[in-house]
Order: structure tokens, then C-alpha cells, then sequence
């Protein structure tokens, strides 16, 4: 049986849920994420709430199973570590009984909702051969080109711009390896 791609299923995330500001304020806050099929256009979404109860923060997924129209709600602990500089770092802690390890990414495959552990998944980088991964298509560029805003922020590339062009130079390296190999 082959694994499931995790980069095409449907997740919830800690670094959205905190640049959402669902953290902040005493009693957290509510909400709604929304995915598309990129394939049949088709929309799927979840209803999210972070609250505290007695000192433990909770999130409340609630969301129907695509295609059966039956309606799950689960109720998913969140941890912290402190950070090196300050502050703290949300975490999931995995819902499965027999799992539980932190996470910062969960996963729902039909009515379930776990960590990629849990439901045995892979990326889709880890299907390319090796030797492939340095390539670098020219849809790629033109991605990463629309990320940036601005190209030098007080005389110095931005980060953006600066991953541009190293992915720019690999992608010139690798027609310049081509145009050898033909000759």
C-alpha cells in the first residue's frame, strides 16, 4: 500500500492558527479555515476554536467528512515550550490514544484528524529521485518571484528576493548541465 502525500490533504496548522492571532486574549478566539481541491475546485472547511480551561488550552475542531456530510467535532490539547529568546512556542498534542506526541501540523483523512505519524503519510519531495531535487522547474521561479515585494530593503536583498536568486542560480546550473550533456 502506498503512503498518503501529506502536502495535498487537508491540515491545521500552529503557525496559522498563531499569525491568526486564535491565541491572544484570555479565552482565545474562534473561527473558520477554509481548503480547495486545487483539482475539482470542490471546498471543504472546519470551524476552529482555542479556549482555556483550568490552565490547559484546547483547540475544537469541528468539520464535516467530504462526502458523507456527517458532521465531527474533536477536541485536541495544546502545549507549550518556552523559546530560547522569550516567549513560547503552541504545540498539538497528537489526539490519536495511542500517539500523543507534539506536533505543529494535524492532518484529517476522512473523519480522522492526526499527526503524519499516526496516519503513516510522506511528502511529496521524499517521492523525487535524488538526483532530481536540484532541478529546478521555471513554474517554481515564477512562484517565488510573486512572493517577492520588494527586492532590496537598505541597499541588501531581502530574504525573499535573496531565495529567488539561489533558486534562480540552480536553475540556470541545471540547463548549463543539460547543454553539456547534449553535446
Amino acid at each position: 500500500m502506498s503512503k498518503l502525500i501529506a502536502d495535498k490533504l487537508k491540515k491545521v496548522n500552529v503557525t496559522f492558527l498563531k499569525r491568526e492571532s486564535y491565541f491572544s486574549g484570555m479565552y482565545g478566539r474562534s473561527g473558520k479555515i477554509t481548503w480547495t481541491n486545487s483539482l475539482s475546485g470542490q471546498q471543504d472547511n472546519a470551524h476552529l476554536k482555542v479556549s482555556k480551561i483550568d490552565n490547559e488550552m484546547y483547540l475544537y475542531v469541528s468539520h464535516y467528512i467530504t462526502g458523507g456530510g456527517e458532521k465531527r467535532e474533536r477536541k485536541i490539547l495544546l502545549t507549550t515550550s518556552p523559546c530560547n529568546y522569550g516567549g513560547e512556542r503552541y504545540w498539538f498534542v497528537c489526539p490519536t490514544p495511542y500517539c500523543g506526541k507534539r506536533t505543529g501540523t494535524l492532518y484529517i483523512v476522512g473523519e480522522h484528524i492526526a499527526c503524519r505519524h499516526c496516519h503513516n503519510l510522506t511528502y511529496d519531495s521524499r517521492n523525487e529521485a535524488r538526483r532530481y531535487r536540484r532541478f529546478v522547474s521555471s513554474p517554481d521561479l515564477d512562484e517565488q518571484l510573486a512572493k517577492v515585494g520588494y527586492a532590496y530593503y537598505r541597499n541588501k536583498p531581502t530574504k525573499k528576493y535573496a531565495r529567488y536568486l539561489q533558486l534562480l542560480d540552480r536553475f540556470n546550473m541545471g540547463i548549463m548541465g543539460m547543454c553539456k550533456s547534449t553535446y
